[in-house]
């Protein structure tokens, strides 16, 4: 039992570890997906979420079947964090997934639903894969994300949060793992973080 209680720390940084791993090559896939996905439409991401009035179609959607496989009900899947809840895809809960950057708030979104003629309260709207005023390698995408009021992993994340909104998560450890326009993935620690959003 002395033996277990010296080896178990080490062992639970080894299994933490190798999910943060394994969050790294789900969000690559996400991004050769979602690269896929723009490459065909203009340059343009999915939209982040569409209402259609009592349901609606998320992010992911537009992606699964095409440019990544459909989930099993109840399984692992590339759009779950092995670290943060629920760890895996539930049907009925679409919205527990990695988060893509929400814009809410910025007026670069506000100019995006004027001219494709929508609300956005009821529509996230796409955005450039490319920011007009970042880098791709500095453009954060997707990344581990969490939502206070649901207590999961949400499907979009709000880079002003301060408080109570959807925001990045450091589910590693302290460190969030995120995926970049030009399709790259690193784990951001607390001082590179600062960089892309007000809250992690």
């Amino acid at each position: 039992s002395i033996l277990a209680a010296l080896l178990s720390p080490a062992l639970k940084t080894v299994r933490e570890k190798a999910k943060q791993i394994a969050c790294m090559n789900n969000l690559k896939q996400v991004g050769v997906a979602l690269i896929m996905y723009a490459d065909e439409n203009n340059g343009w991401s999915p939209p982040i979420y569409h209402d259609m009035g009592g349901w609606g179609y998320f992010w992911h959607d537009y992606l699964r079947g095409k440019y990544l496989h459909q989930f099993v009900n109840g399984g692992p899947s590339v759009l779950i964090c092995p670290s943060n809840q629920p760890r895996i895809f539930i049907t009925g809960q679409p919205g527990y997934t990695y988060g893509f950057r929400g814009m809410w708030g910025d007026n670069y979104t506000a100019e995006v639903c004027h001219s494709i003629g929508v609300d956005c309260k009821t529509y996230m709207p796409a955005i450039p894969w490319t920011s007009p005023s970042s880098e791709p390698s500095a453009f954060l995408i997707v990344a581990d994300s969490y939502s206070p009021g649901h207590g999961n992993q949400w499907y979009y994340f709000d880079i002003f949060a301060t408080t109570t909104t959807f925001f990045v998560r450091a589910s590693h450890s302290g460190i969030a793992n995120g995926l970049f326009a030009d399709g790259h993935v690193t784990a951001l620690p607390p001082t590179q973080l600062t960089n892309y959003v007000a809250r992690y």
